[in-house]
């Protein structure tokens, strides 16, 4: 390569290691330290040492992924995140599949200020397990005290806020033999590498449905989104000024085709999936469950406090959402707080 070469980066034309050492000024923006930067960079060029394939990869896709992780603040040796070479199946070239691992999805609830506990569970068919819902919703699952536990039965997560508010997913063994079915057909996928595979995959299909439903910081919306995305990088020079969400993001509608040379070291290298279906666009709320929203950021963080304070709600669970609200850092929190909060609300008053 060419020490002045343009910033630019065609396909197949550039060694991909100096072209991630050139990419430094954008993970250093990304990150916001230059030494977290610096060993950033050697994270990634260990990543790629460790997964050979992604030397033949579209090299803007390798650097579309190491940006996002960037952006997430993201450890790929903590394997919160993953890089996976996949054909596409119309170019039959070689991409980077950007992919959470359970542990990163676990890192970004964390840092959500209303967050206080997320654990996925898998429930052996030896295992005392029950499940109940309605008004008072909770799980019951111990283990037997000698002996084997058994063959994995079912999968779950639970997540819990600091205001008390709790939600909780299950699926039987079955549904998530659907569910991979449907979306990772093929002998050798991330589900059918080993058991620990399988079960690694089936916790974090059970914690992505359970984080759906919990308030969500900007990056974790992100990562929910553009997980199994293929991201662009064309141009380094352009690449810092990206921020989170702005990194050009691309879905193979086609058929998912067999991963090539998944790292033997990689516990979780979540497997291609089919196109990416859309959203379903939420319902607008009613004028009883919410105002017309405000003009500003600022009018709407004043129009949620006032919401708590003038609502019915106990005084200890007004102090938690009034702290969230004050000490939300972007405008996408104040609003999801607001909805735990209305939804919270409702089910006490559906308790009375």
């Amino acid at each position: 390569m060419e020490n002045n070469a343009s910033a630019v980066i065609a396909p197949g034309k550039k060694d991909l290691g100096q072209l991630i050492t050139q990419m430094k000024p954008a993970f250093e923006s990304a990150i916001g330290n230059a030494i977290n930067a610096e060993r950033f960079v050697r994270v990634c060029l260990t990543v790629v040492k460790r997964t050979p394939k992604l030397l033949q990869c579209d090299p803007t896709t390798v650097l579309g992924g190491l940006m996002q992780a960037a952006q997430l603040n993201l450890d790929f040796t903590n394997d919160e995140v993953w890089l996976i070479p996949r054909k596409n199946g119309k170019t039959g070239l070689l991409e980077a599949n950007f992919q959470m691992g359970y542990k990163g999805l676990i890192e970004l609830f964390y840092r959500h200020p209303l967050a206080a506990e997320v654990y996925p569970d898998i429930v052996y068919e030896r295992d005392t397990f029950r499940i109940s819902r309605g008004t008072d919703r909770k799980i019951v699952h111990e283990e037997p005290i000698k002996g084997e536990r058994g063959e994995p039965i079912g999968y779950y997560c639970v997540a819990r806020l600091k205001s008390g508010a709790m939600h909780f997913e299950y699926m039987s063994h079955a549904e998530m033999e659907r569910h991979r079915l449907h979306y990772a057909p093929g002998d050798y996928t991330a589900w059918t590498k080993s058991r620990d595979a399988y079960l690694v995959m089936a916790m974090k299909t059970v914690l992505a449905r359970t984080l759906k439903w919990m308030p969500k910081s900007v990056e974790m919306a992100v990562a929910l989104a553009d997980d199994y995305a293929t991201k662009r990088i064309p141009n380094i020079e352009e690449a810092k000024e990206l921020k989170l969400g702005e990194i050009p993001t691309f879905y193979d509608d086609t058929p998912p085709t067999q991963e090539v040379n998944v790292p033997e070291s990689a516990p979780e290298p979540a497997s291609a999936k089919r196109g990416r279906p859309r959203k379903a666009e939420p319902a607008p709320p009613t004028e009883a469950e919410a105002p017309a929203a405000p003009a500003t950021s600022l009018d709407r963080r004043v129009a949620a406090i006032d919401t708590i304070e003038n609502s019915d709600a106990p005084e200890e669970m007004k102090d938690a959402y009034l702290s969230a609200v004050r000490g939300a850092e972007h405008l996408s929190d104040v609003v999801d707080i607001m909805e735990t909060f209305r939804l919270q609300l409702r089910e006490r008053h559906e308790e009375r």
